[in-house]
């Protein structure tokens, strides 16, 4: 077509030189004059034609996104044309245009996936939550229920659903396969991790990721930690009130400690013994939320002198303790100081009341809620992020009894 309206030019311009000398090719003139004007215009019809079907193409592509979340694969090429009415080239221009802006990636033979949001239209409409640690999940105000009730109440207020799924701490990585293939699981807070294949997976499938007190030691990318502080504010109450015997308790088997109790554990280590404290092997007690296991962990922080005048607690554990320690006359606040972790209602409940550190529930559902809008941003989170605590002193701790 282009070839063709030079020509047509040439030969004007020739009888243009012609008619200067005679007057007869006038009318040769304006038939090719009006020859050149159609030309012209379908020329730029053409041309109009190619960009509006680009538009189109690009539009299209543009709609697809929308509804796709990231990590997922667009529709086969074929099924793309059907559904579209444009051919295939239409359609390699418009996906060429977002692999561009790092949005599509081509990956073959699998196909197309969108790796990055489109625009700021698209937004958090579900948090998966990953369950992985033990039995706490289940007890009624313990912290991690509390922290689920007011995760889902600050979520809602944001438009954003919330999911749980839990998983066998013991489980195998195929768990998580199944679970994430079923679900269109955009953002993932895992609470408990336990296996660090996950993280592998979920980077693989572009799903964003904020790990809550993992149960092992990663590379500590998006994690946020309990407090770091919380033995330490234990132990310098204890201390000050003249305890130098002092027994630790914990909620779970030595195996399934999360990183937060196990820095915990080592902290009560290291302050006895920077204070010169012997610690006696039977008042490091492991135990689960049942009486009779409970009672059998006191048993043994009993089972030879010297005993202990104080102890920390898990709050799940206080109930059970204080009944124990009635049986065999020991008079908590007294004879005996117990402070406690999280200050769940038990403490509140129990007379005489427990001192207790506090882990804000709010302040940890803010950390999560903003680490994951900067993910979801395409921001990044510093390595860790602590939770801090504070003390509560109460009437169920006191001076160390003489010896």
């Amino acid at each position: 077509m282009l070839i063709l309206f030079f020509c047509v030019d040439y030969v004007l311009t020739l009888c243009w030189f012609w008619s200067i000398i005679n007057t007869k090719p006038t009318q040769i003139i304006l038939e090719l004059k009006m020859l050149k004007e159609n030309i012209k215009k379908g020329h730029a019809g053409e041309s109009l034609n190619r960009a509006n079907m680009r538009k189109k193409s690009v539009e299209y592509i543009e709609r697809l996104l929308c509804d796709i979340p990231v990590g997922k694969q667009l529709p086969p090429i074929r099924e793309m044309m059907a559904d579209s009415g444009l051919g295939r080239i239409r359609l390699d221009y418009a996906i060429d245009v977002f692999e561009k802006k790092n949005i599509l990636e081509r990956r073959p033979p699998v196909g197309i996936f969108k790796v990055a949001r489109y625009n700021e239209m698209e937004s958090i409409n579900c948090i998966d939550v990953l369950q992985c640690g033990p039995t706490e999940f289940n007890i009624s105000g313990s912290f991690f229920v509390n922290f689920m009730n007011e995760l889902s109440l600050a979520a809602t207020g944001r438009h954003i659903a919330i999911r749980t799924h839990r998983i066998r701490v013991d489980g195998s990585i195929e768990q998580y396969y199944k679970l994430l293939n079923s679900h269109h699981i955009q953002m993932a807070v895992i609470i408990h991790l336990h296996n660090p294949e996950l993280l592998q997976f979920l980077d693989d499938n572009h799903i964003k990721w904020v790990s809550l007190s993992p149960y092992v030691n990663l590379d500590f990318r998006n994690t946020i930690l309990m407090p770091s502080d919380v033995v330490p504010l234990q132990m310098e109450h204890l201390i000050g009130l003249g305890h130098s015997r002092i027994a630790l308790m914990h909620g779970v088997s030595p195996g399934n400690m999360p990183l937060s109790l196990s820095s915990q554990h080592q902290d009560y280590y290291r302050i006895m013994a920077e204070n010169g404290y012997k610690v006696e092997p039977q008042w490091v007690a492991f135990t689960h939320w049942v009486d009779t296991e409970i009672f059998a962990a006191w048993d043994q922080i009993f089972s030879s002198e010297p005993y202990p005048t104080a102890a920390i607690v898990p709050d799940p554990c206080l109930s059970a303790t204080y009944r124990y320690m009635e049986r065999r006359h020991i008079r908590i606040g007294r004879d005996f100081s117990l402070i406690a972790r999280d200050d769940l209602p038990v403490t509140r409940e129990l007379t005489p009341q427990v001192s207790s550190t506090v882990n804000s529930i709010t302040d940890t559902v803010n950390i999560v809620l903003e680490s994951i809008e900067t993910l979801f941003s395409g921001g990044t989170l510093p390595e860790t992020c602590s939770i801090s605590s504070r003390l509560i002193s109460r009437d169920s701790t006191g001076p160390a009894p003489e010896v």
